[in-house]
């Protein structure tokens, strides 16, 4: 994920520098100057402080936490958990800065959220994919993977399992997997429209429920809609047509986003 990482470590920076400058004039010492004088050096340091970083600094620190708190949205909620406080923090800081103190207390706290955002870990849940192993069908399942994996999950099948027993393999993998993802092809034409799909298929999603696995289904457009209604049950399921797959790519992100945290929420 795209976090502002350098330009909220550059927004600290400029706050320290800024500081540096406003200390300098604030509290420099010098005795040939008047007590008066120097109080009101350090109140018109003090005003060109508030003045400068208000104008040049502060409407950056709120637009880059705000993209940051828009971006946890689809983040994994245990790394979101971790980091939503010191974005609160730090949003707490820079809501109402009545002075420069307050300013390095957030430029400390701009640090450690930058800091924890590029250290955090990396979930890819273990999904099993079933696909029909045909060269056509196999095809379109790498593209449909391609993109499980940009969204973060870990993708295994049966074409990438040890030689045994199919079905016993299958069964395996599945219990050993946090969720399945089960791409519907279609098999043989009926003579009254439409096709059939693969029966493993069916019978590698019936598993999954029945090992409680969070489960998310695709189906080819020329499915029949009875054979569809019998395998899906009371699922939802995401359609896409094998000649243009990008449309169903972008739509599946956010099913597939969901899907994943679905997963997360198990393991707790």
């Amino acid at each position: 994920m795209d976090y502002p990482l350098d330009k909220l470590k550059e927004i600290a920076r400029k706050i320290q520098d800024l500081l540096g400058e406003y200390r300098e004039r604030s509290y420099s010492l010098d005795s040939r100057i008047p007590w008066e004088e120097a109080i009101k050096n350090s109140k018109q340091a003090s005003d060109n402080f508030m003045r400068k970083i208000g104008t040049e600094v502060l409407p950056q620190v709120q637009r880059c936490l705000g993209e940051i708190e828009a971006l946890l949205g689809t983040e994994d909620r245990a790394i979101a958990e971790q980091i939503i406080p010191i974005l609160k923090d730090a949003q707490k800081w820079a809501s109402h800065p009545v002075n420069p103190l307050v300013y390095a207390e957030l430029s400390s706290i701009l640090m450690r959220l930058a800091g924890h955002l590029s250290v955090r870990p990396i979930i890819r849940p273990l999904v099993f994919v079933g696909y029909r192993y045909a060269p056509e069908d196999e095809k379109i399942a790498e593209k449909f993977i391609k993109l499980f994996q940009l969204e973060g999950l870990n993708c295994i099948s049966g074409k990438t399992a040890k030689a045994e027993d199919v079905d016993d393999k299958i069964k395996t993998l599945i219990a050993q997997s946090e969720g399945v993802i089960v791409i519907f092809t279609k098999e043989k034409e009926l003579k009254e429209g439409g096709w059939t799909t693969s029966g493993w298929l069916t019978d590698e999603k019936a598993y999954a429920m029945g090992r409680d696995r969070p489960v998310i289904l695709f189906f080819e457009d020329c499915i029949s809609s009875a054979e569809r209604k019998g395998i899906q049950g009371q699922l939802e399921y995401i359609e896409f047509r094998r000649d243009n797959l990008g449309e169903t790519l972008l739509e599946a992100i956010p099913y597939l986003r969901d899907f994943r945290q679905r997963i997360l929420l198990k393991r707790k």
